[in-house]
């Protein structure tokens, strides 16, 4: 789907190392982003959301659930901390899997699965325009980013395509 770097996570599995390391060079890659990239595609994919739910859309759910891991991601929230269950995000990923005891390890699970839902190749040909849309905004206004967006952009691809993959079985 081109949520462009951030978490996804989707596909970061232990079982999988090949994905994490994937997953691990697209966060890198992320994080050299100036603050102001990274907002635009955060709130791109929030805008994508909120639309998506309120049309009552089949993947609100899983942009809900890939917008919750991209943030957890990037203030490196782990449930499991949460002994007083007072984080937010926490809360929200509980609460949108149905099980407000799930650990850390459950949470990142579930949400990537529901968030895997969403991913084939119709959605992924509407949505790949438009972060790629996105990028050459950011790479005509911030030149040195350009090399950086690239490098994302194929680990996002192949990690996609290994989704896409997993899918079909």
């Amino acid at each position: 789907m081109m949520n462009l770097f951030l978490a996804l996570l989707l596909t970061a599995v232990v079982s999988q190392p090949v994905n994490l390391e994937l997953e691990n060079k697209k966060a890198d890659l992320g994080s050299q982003l100036s603050a102001a990239a990274l907002e635009l595609f955060m709130k791109f994919d929030v805008l994508i959301e909120e639309y998506t739910c309120k049309l009552e859309d089949a993947d609100c759910k899983p942009w809900k659930a890939d917008n919750l891991l991209d943030a957890m991601q990037l203030k490196k929230v782990n449930c499991d901390e949460d002994t007083d269950k007072t984080n937010e995000m926490c809360a929200k990923a509980r609460e949108l899997l149905g099980n407000m005891e799930a650990n850390n390890e459950a949470i990142q699970e579930g949400l990537k699965d529901i968030a895997r839902q969403m991913f084939n190749k119709e959605t992924k040909a509407v949505m790949n325009p438009l972060g790629g849309a996105i990028s050459d905004f950011i790479c005509y206004k911030e030149e040195g980013l350009c090399e950086i967006l690239r490098a994302i952009y194929d680990a996002e691809e192949q990690i996609e395509n290994k989704y896409e993959d997993e899918n079909k079985k």
